[in-house]
């Protein structure tokens, strides 16, 4: 499967912490499930200690139980590493 350009400037603005930038991205209506050069998705590369991006793109219908090609998946890490509240979405955005 081939990287999406907007899956890395996604992951890029995810990872660095970047509200505006990632909204910006988000407005544009790229794929927030997209996957960056190194196959990982926004809400997987971002720092789970940043609950604002985790919102973010979990209201814009990420998906925190897609899998990486290692197998990684963010809602079993973010528990294992006490962060479940970072991934808790208020039900009503809820798919």
């Amino acid at each position: 499967r081939m990287a999406e350009p907007s899956g890395n400037e996604l992951a890029s603005a995810a990872a660095k912490g970047d509200l505006v930038q990632l909204t910006n991205l988000l407005q544009e209506n790229v794929n927030v499930n997209a996957q960056n050069g190194f196959g990982r998705t926004a809400l997987q590369v971002m720092k789970l200690g940043n609950p604002e991006i985790a919102r973010r793109l979990l209201m814009s219908g990420a998906d925190p139980d897609l899998r990486d090609g290692t197998g990684f998946a963010v809602l079993p890490d973010a528990a294992r590493e006490g962060f479940v509240d970072t991934l808790q979405t208020p039900p009503a955005f809820r798919a």
